[in-house]
């Protein structure tokens, strides 16, 4: 009867590792054939103690005899479909192993092309940096260039007032602007 005392841990175990591997049909299929071993083992205990007591008597010996051989034979199948069951679930936590190490490698991947992509963006940044101080400096130098043009204008205005007068005639400028 130590046998008997199995079938809870088998029914046990094949529970979790279905919970755990639920699109794994041959695992499915195993714990399938491990159910019903195990209620033709239990089917074939009950049917032997419905037999009347008076019936066993006579057959005591004989019947004792071809019940245990083969009880023997239905919990040798469930120790097969409990050993198919742990072979199966060792193939999942394999293919499992396997797409989780293919996943964390894309993800090096992502990460690499995501690095890279980060650098040649500080690059461009960098590059825009540079190129907008240059801008900045030239229209800076344009801006004195205009000023000196500006004032050089002023001055030749002051020496010439015929052309100042003139100028405030078609009002094309006030004092405010020259002074």
């Amino acid at each position: 009867m130590g046998a008997l005392c199995r079938i809870p841990v088998c029914l046990d175990r094949s529970h979790r590792l279905l919970a755990i591997n639920r699109t794994s049909k041959t695992l499915i299929k195993c714990s399938t054939a491990l159910y019903v071993a195990i209620l033709q083992a239990l089917g074939h205990i009950l049917e032997h103690y419905r037999e009347s007591a008076l019936a066993r008597a006579g057959k005591v010996f004989f019947k004792q005899k071809n019940f245990e051989k083969e009880l023997s034979g239905k919990l040798g199948i469930i120790d097969a479909c409990a050993k198919a069951i742990d072979e199966e679930a060792d193939i999942c936590a394999k293919q499992i192993a396997t797409n989780t190490n293919q996943g964390v490698k894309k993800a090096i991947r992502v990460a690499e092309g995501t690095y890279e992509a980060v650098g040649d963006l500080g690059d461009s940044v960098e590059l825009g940096r540079q190129e907008a101080i240059v801008i900045s400096q030239a229209t800076q130098e344009k801006l004195v260039n205009m000023e000196n043009s500006l004032t050089e204008i002023k001055a030749l205005f002051k020496a010439n007032p015929k052309l100042e007068e003139l100028l405030r005639a078609k009002r094309w400028y006030s004092n405010a602007q020259f002074n």
